[in-house]
């Protein structure tokens, strides 16, 4: 069965529930210590557990929300009721391939997701700085971990695409480890100001943009724009919101938004790892496979294009 992805919004938005998910699937459950109804706990129709929930495409290319019958059988009369109030047309609408393949074929995907990609460049441009001798870039690495922002299980509305943009910008230019440079380059700066001088910090990405200009990092077809470019798209999506309130908006356009950002972010990061990659002490470092080869998809894309209809 198919459903409106703004189902879930009802156990990502509520602590007291374990939502969890990977690329084209997840599970729903109680967190430890909510389920004692007379300990101020979950009552007890609330209680829920969903043991997978997997990615859906419309017929017209949209991203939905697919369980099986089996899985929905099992919750209260009162979920049940509440997902049927998102229940969707479901003529047409299909499961995704991949949540298919491991879910009832039992096989694993040989590819990547973009946003995998992403936070497993951090992981590899870490291990690169550490073979260099020098601190991890990043102060937090991977290592499995990914914000509950991340994901393609995405409502398009602005509150949630700046949620994304500001962790986001914590996964990159707030992560950066300034000891990485070794005071190659400045901390601060002075600038003039009513006939008055000051000084200032240096933000994280200009750092990073001086020290790959310094020596011959970017010698060849100069890899500097294309790297710092995703940190400060998603440094200027995080400031818009951060000057103003905004009313919450519901449209297509944050998915679009969404994959621009994460992309241009992702090549970034490829193209600051082939960077470090050139350096002789990182020949030994590990790449997976799939990476490397570039073997990754945008689950935000719907696999069925050449079968997508008009609106």
């Amino acid at each position: 069965m198919f459903f409106a992805p703004t189902v879930l919004s009802r156990y990502e938005q509520d602590p007291r529930y374990l939502f969890e998910f990977d690329d084209y699937s997840g599970t729903i459950s109680i967190a430890d210590g909510w389920c004692d109804e007379d300990a101020d706990g979950v009552l007890l129709r609330d209680q829920v557990f969903m043991q997978t929930f997997g990615l859906g495409w419309t017929p017209t290319g949209k991203p939905c929300i697919a369980v099986f019958a089996s899985y929905l059988m099992p919750l209260t009369s009162e979920h049940q009721r509440y997902w049927q109030t998102f229940e969707i047309d479901q003529r047409g609408a299909k499961i995704d391939p991949d949540y298919w393949r491991n879910s009832i074929a039992g096989e694993f995907t040989p590819h990547g997701s973009l946003i995998q990609a992403l936070l497993s460049e951090l992981d590899v441009i870490n291990e690169m700085a550490t073979a260099m001798g020098r601190h991890p870039l990043f102060r937090n690495a991977h290592k499995g971990n990914r914000p509950v922002e991340f994901t393609p299980f995405l409502v398009p509305t602005l509150h949630g695409f700046q949620s994304f943009a500001l962790a986001l910008d914590k996964v990159l230019s707030d992560n950066i480890n300034r000891k990485f440079f070794r005071g190659e380059v400045p901390h601060e700066e002075e600038y003039e100001k009513d006939g008055k001088r000051y000084t200032r910090a240096i933000g994280t990405i200009r750092q990073l943009e001086m020290w790959l200009r310094s020596g011959s990092r970017a010698a060849l077809d100069d890899p500097v724009p294309v790297i710092v470019k995703g940190f400060k798209l998603a440094r200027k999506a995080r400031q818009k919101p951060a000057h103003r309130i905004e009313p919450n908006q519901y449209s297509e356009q944050f998915v679009g938004d969404y994959r621009r950002l994460l992309d241009v972010s992702y090549r970034g990061l490829r193209t600051l790892r082939l960077t470090f990659a050139n350096d002789t002490a990182c020949q030994d470092v590990s790449i997976p496979e799939w990476l490397y080869e570039g073997r990754i998809r945008d689950y935000l894309v719907c696999p069925y294009e050449s079968e997508i209809q008009e609106p």
